[in-house]
């Protein structure tokens, strides 16, 4: 069943001008956060609505971001990639966010990562930016471009030059940095980190800087969040000698502290050849040996030992659609032309 905002996206196949995945909308169809954000963007946008979100991406300094300083980093390598904030926000994730912002790509996630990453998300507020592509002309939208910046959640899959290896993102769970791959993620994502009252003002203040050549400075935001959260070392490495000598300590105390110690220490050295982190059982080890799992070397180190995906399975939309904006199977808009997308 489409409403009117959707049935209009669905004539001619407009929604080109959002995804070159026909498959992403089929499912964004009846995707609540998607549906409100739209209709918001045409009712404050109007026929500039495609248009303007096909010229604007987000990236989201992530938790770990924040508290391992990264976010002056990232705003200058964005400006060397001619991306411009006309927008900064600070949001603190929580536990249904989470879940609805990664719906269609944590479905193969295991439960110890999600569990991990949980305890990320929630170590301080994020920032978030709407970024506008200045690099002209614009020949795919600017989150898919963006997003090639980005590079993989993966160390193994990216380059030096990529975003998240600049910025010294570890591992998959501390990724450092998240940015929606296409305009309609962009919707969808604005859609569930803002409530509708909050986004029609959002999507007014965004037409009104990109009409007038106005930018953002998120650097009194960059401040507020530094000062409230205090820094944290991402190194990995740094966090398995802290925890190892811990446990090494307590192991030599003997008695049922030091019996629980050295299984969670012969665990983690299990897990560095091979064999995953058993989250939930770790957790146990570590408070009966007296550490407290929540802290935040255990959780650095789980974040690199822990399964990430449930084996054989597969993301609901993992594509990031890229390849076929490149090859000319999205739309892209000039001004005038609009009318649509709307």
């Amino acid at each position: 069943m489409l409403d009117a905002y959707m049935h209009r996206l669905h004539v001619d196949e407009a929604w080109r001008t959002l995804t070159a995945q026909r498959e992403k909308f089929d499912y964004f169809l009846a995707d609540t956060h998607f549906r409100e954000s739209w209709q918001l963007a045409v009712d404050v946008l109007g026929a500039d609505a495609g248009w303007l979100m096909q010229r604007i991406a987000l990236l989201t300094v992530r938790p770990e971001g924040i508290l391992g300083r990264k976010a002056r980093d990232c705003v200058q390598a964005l400006a060397e990639l001619d991306f411009e904030p006309v927008y900064a926000y600070r949001f603190r994730y929580d536990r249904l966010m989470i879940r609805e912002l990664w719906r269609y790509q944590w479905n193969v996630a295991s439960l110890d990562r999600l569990a991990v990453g949980e305890r990320i998300h929630y170590r301080s507020d994020a920032l978030c930016l709407v970024l506008l592509d200045t690099g002209l002309p614009l020949r795919i939208p600017a989150s898919s471009r963006l997003s090639r910046h980005k590079g993989s959640a993966s160390p193994a899959d990216r380059g030096p030059e990529h975003l998240r290896s600049r910025l010294g993102a570890p591992n998959r769970i501390l990724v450092v940095v998240h940015c929606p791959d296409e305009p309609m993620d962009v919707v969808r994502e604005l859609g569930v980190i803002f409530d509708p009252e909050a986004l029609r003002g959002v999507y007014t203040r965004l037409a009104e800087r990109v009409a007038a050549g106005l930018r953002a400075d998120p650097e009194p935001v960059i401040s507020e969040l530094y000062a409230e959260f205090p820094a944290r070392d991402l190194s990995v490495d740094a966090a398995l000698r802290t925890v190892l000598a811990a446990l090494a300590d307590t192991a030599r105390g003997g008695g049922g502290p030091g019996a629980a110690a050295a299984r969670a220490g012969e665990a983690v050295r299990s897990a560095q050849h091979g064999r995953p982190l058993d989250w939930q059982r770790w957790c146990g080890e570590l408070r009966d040996a007296g550490l407290d799992p929540d802290s935040w070397a255990p959780t650095l180190v789980a974040s690199q030992l822990v399964e990430h995906d449930v084996p054989g399975a597969r993301c609901l939309l993992g594509r990031t659609g890229r390849a076929l904006w490149q090859a000319g199977q999205g739309r892209m808009l000039d001004r005038p032309a609009v009318r649509a997308a709307g």
